[in-house]
């Protein structure tokens, strides 16, 4: 959330891991004594991280505010049955049509966060790329996908298929009926926010500006790995 408040102001931001993971922040609670005096002589690092910026454009025509993410945005279905049908568009071409309970975009940052959860590839934080990975995906060919953070891309929701129910006969009856407007899906930003995505929307997602997080100056990004995610750990 500091993050999202921070974005475009310039200012760096301090971490402190209060929880179990702690990937990207600098130091634990008991280490902030000690850091707080390298802070003071300038004895630390910026690092830099890429945000991703999107915004919905609306079947009338209009365009909400933009968002911003530092790990990821999520494309998911709105009931907890059955899956989504996602198009997605990458500098105005067709690239792939996704069958999943989601579709997450993630950028180096968040590679390391719920996109290697859903068996996506691990990406170091200075790589210029973006990442596109497919959750539960209903095909043995939809495959996680790397791509260049310089190209624009377009998301459209294709249809959404659910399994017949009390709650989901409203929905099942709107299809039948050939009425889309009521198909919704829900975007999902840093796993903190949420938005409706309703099929006409287009969702377009761009890499953004820059963040800058302070890092101890002996930090190793490896280490880390190996210290989180046991990467290379002897069996």
């Amino acid at each position: 959330s500091a993050v999202h408040k921070s974005a475009g102001s310039g200012l760096p931001i301090f971490g402190i891991n209060m929880g179990h993971l702690g990937f990207l922040t600098a130091i634990n609670p008991s280490e902030l004594e000690g850091f707080a005096n390298d802070l003071a002589q300038g004895r630390y690092v910026l690092e830099k991280h890429r945000l991703l910026e999107g915004q919905i454009r609306h079947s009338q025509g209009k365009t909400s505010s933009p968002f911003y993410a530092l790990n990821e945005i999520l494309i998911t279905k709105k009931d907890i049955s059955g899956m989504i049908h996602i198009d997605a568009m990458i500098e105005g071409e067709f690239c792939n049509s996704y069958r999943a309970d989601g579709l997450i975009i993630a950028t180096p940052t968040g590679s390391s966060a719920y996109n290697i959860s859903a068996g996506g590839s691990v990406v170091h934080p200075q790589c210029q790329v973006l990442l596109l990975t497919p959750v539960c995906a209903h095909s043995l060919t939809q495959r996680p996908m790397v791509i260049s953070d310089k190209w624009g891309l377009e998301f459209r929701i294709h249809s959404t298929h659910i399994s017949p129910s009390k709650d989901s006969a409203k929905l099942v009856k709107s299809l039948n009926a050939g009425d889309t407007n009521d198909i919704e899906g829900m975007i999902m930003i840093d796993g903190q926010q949420c938005a409706s995505f309703k099929k006409g929307e287009v969702l377009e997602v761009k890499a953004s500006t820059q963040i800058e997080l302070i890092q101890h100056p002996k930090r190793s990004y490896f280490a880390v790995l190996r210290e989180k995610f046991g990467l290379g750990a002897r069996i």
